[in-house]
C-alpha cells in the first residue's frame, strides 16, 4: 500500500517513531527526572537548580564540550554526591542509554554504593520501572554489573582489583567516587595508578570519553586537589557583595565573630566579612547573594558589569569546589558551631573536619616529618610558674601584640639568664583582644581603640613579680603589617617602650628578609633585624621572621633549663591547646630550584599562627634586650654587655636603646 493512502492521522504516529529521540542537556535531564533522596534536608522534593543556581552552572558546563574530565568537591552533605555522581550516572544509563564505569575504592564498597547512594535515587524517580526483577542486583548479594530494562548497564570496577579485570571491559563513561583513597597501585600491579587504569576504559571512545569524579578534599598531595586546583581549572563560586557589589569568593580567613564564650553566642555572632569593602554580611544578605553567582576559574577575574573576565585555563579537565558559605543547605551560624567546637577540641578530628568538610580545603597536619615540632612537644613544655606571675630570676619581660581587623592578639614572656649562659623564656600570659566593629561597616580606627584599652587596663598595669604587682613589660612590638598607620599612632602616643614591627622572610605574603647597610634611615640592630624610619621620623623595627621562627621551634624542642628553652604557665592541657596548635601552625620545608638549589622556606599548615607571630616578636624583643641565643662565655649577665651591633646574632650580645 502506498503511503499516498494512508490519513494523517496514521503516519503521524509512523513518522514520530522515526525521528531521532532529542536527548536532553544535563539541567534539564536532572529538574524533571531527579528526586532528592528522603534523607536530605530537601528529601522527597524535585531537584531544581534554583536552590542553589550555581549548581545550574555546574549541569551547564557538563553538557558545554569544552571539557571531558569533571572532577567536583564541596562540604559534607553539599551535594557534592549528587552533583558529580548520581545525576551523571543516572543521565548517561537511562537519558542517553549507555553504559557507565563507576571506580570505587574497593568492591566492598560497590554495594553500598550502589544502594546508599544511587537505588534511593532510582526508585524515586519514574526509572524503578527500568530495575532488574532477576539476576544480578535484583535481590541484593554482590554483584559487579547491573543491566537496566533499557539495556544500559552499569558496572563497578574497584581500585583494588588486580589489573586484568580492570582492563577487560569499556565503556565511554566513567564516574569515579572515594578517588583520594584509590590513588596508589596494588603493590602487584605493573601498570600505572588505578585511577588512570580505570580512565583508561574509555579510550575506545577518544575525544567523546567522559570522566566525571567526586571526593572530599583532603591534602595538597591527594587526588582530588591536585586535578581540581594544580591540572583542573580550579574552578569557584563568586557572589555579589551587597555593600559593594563586587564579587567574591568566600574565605575561611574572613569569615569571624565566632570567637565567644559560649556556643550560643558564637552562633548568634557569627558573620562573614567582604574582603573588598570590609562590611560584615547578615544571613539574609549572604542569602540574596547565594542568588546571583558565577563561575570563575583560574586567574580570571569578574568585571563591574558581573561578567567573568579572561579566559580559562587551557586543560581538558573542569575542577570546581566550592564550601559551605556557598551552599543554601547551611547557614553561618552552623559554620560558626563547628569553628567553635573544632577550637576546644583536643584532638586533631574536630580541626580536620572543620578544615575539610565546612571550607572544602586540604588538611596538611599530616605532613609534618620526623624531627620537627609537634603540638606534643609544645604541651610537653607546661611549667610550674602560675599564669601572670613573672619568675623571681627573671630579669626582662617582652611582649608582642599581632593585629586583625576583628581581634587581635598578645603573648607576654618573661626571660632569665643561666648560670651556664644563654636564657630560658617562660609564657606567663597570653589572650586575644576583641576589636568592637559596628555591624553598620568594619572602621579599623577601631583597632586603636581596642589597644588603647589593652594597655590601659592590662599592659600598664602589669603583672606579678616578686610578689609585688605592677610588673611592666620592658618592650612591645605591635605588628604593623596589616594596619602600619594605626600602630604607629598608636606606638608613639604610649611611649618609648612600644615599636612597630614587621615581619620579613619566606612565608606567604611576606617581603623577603634582607640585612641592609647601615644608613641614615636604616640600622642594623642584629643580624636578624634592623630599625628603619618612617617618612613621619618614627622608628619601625624590622625582623627575619624565618629565624625567629627557627628559635622558636628549637626552644619548645630543647629540654626544660637547658639554654634556648621555652616553658608555658601551669594549667591543664587544654587550656593551651589552641596556643600549641598555632605554635605548630608553620613548618619550615625545603625545595629544590634548578639553577639555585636547595631553599628552605616556611609553608602554612594552618591559618591561625597569631600566637607563633607572637612568640617570635616576643623572643626578638628579648634578644634585643640582650639575651643571647647560645651561652657567651665572655658574657656575666645580659645587662653588662657593651652597646654595639654584631655581625652574628646568636653569639653576641646586643644592647639597643629604644
Amino acid at each position: 500500500m502506498s503511503t499516498a493512502t494512508l490519513s494523517p492521522a496514521l503516519l503521524s504516529p509512523l513518522f514520530d517513531s522515526m525521528r531521532p529521540r532529542r536527548v536532553r542537556t544535563m539541567r534539564e535531564f536532572a529538574e524533571a527526572e531527579i528526586v532528592l533522596p528522603p534523607d536530605g534536608p530537601r528529601g522527597g522534593m524535585r531537584f531544581r537548580c534554583a536552590y542553589m543556581p550555581w549548581t545550574g552552572l555546574v549541569l551547564d558546563e557538563f553538557c558545554r564540550g569544552r571539557y571531558r574530565r569533571f572532577f567536583g568537591s564541596g562540604p559534607v552533605q553539599g551535594g557534592k554526591t549528587m552533583l558529580f555522581f548520581c545525576i551523571p550516572t543516572l543521565y548517561h544509563l537511562f537519558e542517553v542509554g549507555e553504559t557507565v564505569i563507576v571506580g570505587v575504592p574497593d568492591m566492598d564498597l560497590a554495594q553500598s554504593i550502589y544502594e546508599e547512594r544511587l537505588l534511593p535515587v532510582i526508585r524515586a524517580a519514574r526509572y524503578e520501572a527500568l530495575l532488574p526483577t532477576r539476576g544480578a542486583g535484583s535481590r541484593g548479594g554482590k554483584f559487579r554489573a547491573v543491566r537496566f530494562g533499557n539495556g544500559a548497564k552499569l558496572r563497578f570496577m574497584a581500585a583494588g582489583a588486580g589489573d586484568i579485570q580492570r582492563s577487560s571491559h569499556t565503556a565511554r563513561v566513567v564516574v569515579l567516587t572515594e578517588i583520594d583513597k584509590m590513588d596508589t597501585a596494588k603493590e602487584a600491579s605493573r601498570e600505572t595508578d588505578p585511577v588512570r587504569q580505570i580512565e583508561a576504559r574509555t579510550e575506545a571512545a577518544g575525544d567523546r570519553a567522559l570522566i566525571y569524579a567526586e571526593c572530599t578534599m583532603s591534602t595538597e598531595a591527594g587526588r582530588t586537589y591536585r586535578e581540581i586546583v594544580e591540572w583542573g581549572t580550579n574552578t569557584q563560586p563568586r557572589f555579589p557583595c551587597p555593600h559593594c557589589g563586587k564579587y567574591i569568593l568566600f574565605e575561611r580567613g574572613h569569615f569571624t565573630g565566632w570567637h565567644q564564650p559560649d556556643l550560643i553566642t558564637a552562633r548568634e555572632e557569627a558573620h562573614y566579612v567582604c574582603q573588598q569593602c570590609q562590611h560584615p554580611w547578615t544571613e539574609a544578605e549572604r542569602t540574596q547573594a547565594l542568588r546571583t553567582p558565577v563561575l570563575v576559574s583560574g586567574d580570571q577575574r569578574v568585571g563591574s558589569d558581573g561578567r567573568v573576565q579572561g579566559d580559562p585555563p587551557r586543560t581538558d579537565t573542569f575542577g570546581f569546589r566550592w564550601n559551605s558559605m556557598a551552599s543554601a543547605m547551611r547557614t553561618m551560624a552552623n559554620v560558626a558551631e563547628k569553628e567553635w567546637r573544632a577550637e576546644r577540641d583536643a584532638g586533631d578530628d574536630a580541626q580536620r573536619d572543620v578544615v575539610q568538610f565546612a571550607w572544602a580545603l586540604p588538611y596538611n597536619d599530616d605532613l609534618l616529618t620526623m624531627g620537627q615540632i609537634t603540638r606534643g612537644a609544645v604541651l610537653a613544655k607546661i611549667g610550674q610558674h602560675p599564669r601572670g606571675v613573672v619568675p623571681p630570676e627573671a630579669s626582662t619581660l617582652t611582649v608582642f601584640v599581632d593585629i586583625g581587623l576583628y581581634q587581635c592578639w598578645w603573648a607576654a614572656w618573661a626571660w632569665r639568664s643561666l648560670d651556664a649562659g644563654g636564657y630560658q623564656g617562660y609564657a606567663i600570659d597570653y589572650g586575644s583582644i576583641e576589636v568592637p566593629q559596628d555591624r553598620a561597616g568594619a572602621n579599623p580606627l577601631a583597632i586603636l581603640g581596642a589597644l588603647r584599652t589593652f594597655r590601659d587596663d592590662t599592659l600598664e598595669v602589669g603583672w606579678t613579680h616578686n610578689g609585688q604587682p605592677g610588673r611592666k613589660p620592658d618592650t612591645v612590638f605591635v605588628d604593623a603589617a596589616y594596619q602600619p598607620d594605626i600602630v604607629e599612632t598608636f606606638c608613639v602616643d604610649s611611649g618609648p617602650r612600644y615599636m612597630p614591627s614587621h615581619g620579613l622572610g619566606t612565608a606567604k605574603g611576606q617581603k623577603a628578609w634582607s640585612l641592609p647597610k647601615r644608613s641614615k634611615d636604616r640600622l642594623p640592630v642584629h643580624a636578624h633585624a634592623f630599625r628603619s624610619r618612617s617618612a613621619h621620623g618614627h622608628i619601625m623595627l624590622h625582623m627575619d621572621s624565618d629565624h625567629w621562627k627557627r628559635v622558636v621551634h628549637d626552644g619548645f624542642i630543647a629540654a626544660a633549663g637547658t639554654p634556648g628553652s621555652l616553658m608555658l604557665y601551669n594549667a591543664p592541657e587544654i587550656d593551651h591547646l589552641q596556643f600549641a596548635r598555632q605554635i605548630v601552625a608553620e613548618r619550615e620545608d625545603e625545595e629544590y630550584v634548578p639553577g639555585k638549589g636547595t631553599l628552605r622556606r616556611w609553608v602554612s599548615l594552618h591559618r591561625d599562627n597569631h600566637y607563633f607571630d607572637c612568640t617570635y616578636g616576643a623572643l626578638c624583643a628579648a634578644a634585643l634586650k640582650g639575651f643571647a641565643l647560645v651561652p657567651n662565655r665572655k658574657r656575666k649577665a645580659p645587662a653588662e654587655a657593651p652597646a654595639k651591633t654584631a655581625p652574628d646574632g646568636d653569639q653576641t650580645t646586643i644592647r639597643t636603646t629604644y
